[in-house]
């Protein structure tokens, strides 16, 4: 009873597994939660159907068996490391020339940017809340203030579209 790479390791090792943990899951592993459950990694985010200790014990006792005959059916080379490292070896080689590099530079310098920009947006919208809230605790004192609030509200909107504006120039 496990979820995630685990599951994995009972397939591997010919072992009934059960797809279950505090949040949930499917139970045991069969031809119809299969490809569902491999999917989503074995994780029980496909289904997170809770159940009682008393219903897990009941299908683990009728269940056993069957999940057994159906876990010996599975091909087990999609969860064996070596399979995977041969295929990437076979990979063909790529020649890296100077004008791939040259090709790609303008990405990781948008890349970067957009990060950049990003995280400058963020600290900004973070300022610009923390300065609201004190603002808002203000305006209940005295009412004056609530003009400052729509107004940097308007600013705080108005910055927004630019940011998002300047992305897509």
């Amino acid at each position: 009873m496990s979820i995630g790479k685990s599951i994995q390791y009972g397939i591997l090792s010919n072992k009934a597994v059960y797809i279950y943990d505090h949040f949930g899951g499917c139970g045991f592993l069969n031809a119809e939660n299969y490809n569902q459950a491999r999917h989503y990694n074995f994780s029980g985010r496909d289904c997170q159907i809770k159940k009682t200790a008393s219903e897990i014990a009941h299908e683990i006792e009728i269940g056993y068996q069957e999940n057994l005959k159906f876990i010996q059916q599975i091909d087990k080379k999609d969860y064996l490391l070596s399979h995977f490292i041969n295929k990437i070896l076979s990979f063909p080689q790529i020649e890296i020339t100077q004008e791939k590099i040259n090709r790609a530079l303008p990405y990781q310098y948008l890349i970067s940017y957009t990060q950049s920009v990003e995280k400058n947006l963020e600290q900004n919208l973070q300022n610009l809340s923390n300065l609201m809230k004190e603002l808002q605790k203000i305006s209940h004192k005295k009412r004056k203030y609530l003009n400052i609030i729509k107004i940097l509200g308007t600013l705080l909107a108005i910055s927004i579209f630019y940011i998002v504006w300047s992305w897509f120039r």
